[in-house]
């Protein structure tokens, strides 16, 4: 069973946020690279609760990016389409 969310955990859980989305804006990277890792360290879970958290972040963390580039119409929206099928499919392969 997954730990639950403690008050204690919000200092630690806003740097792992924090440095996800720095490395994610500026480099692409971020999520299962440095946030992974930084919960398994600095929040002590489980793989399987770090790497769910993660990905749950990585929504949020990709939602934003999507509405700040597409007000800007910078999506190529046919080729992001292909590319989350594709994504997908490898997801549920892995």
């Amino acid at each position: 069973m997954p730990n639950r969310f403690q008050l204690r955990n919000l200092g630690p859980s806003l740097t792992v946020g924090l440095v996800g989305g720095l490395l994610s804006g500026f480099f692409g990277v971020g999520g299962g690279i440095v946030m992974v890792p930084l919960i398994l360290w600095l929040l002590k879970t489980d793989r399987h609760t770090a790497h769910a958290t993660s990905l749950a972040a990585i929504f949020i963390i990709a939602f934003s990016g999507v509405v700040a580039y597409g007000s800007n119409g910078s999506i190529d929206m046919p080729l992001g389409l292909a590319l989350g099928v594709g994504g997908l499919a490898g997801a549920w392969a892995g």
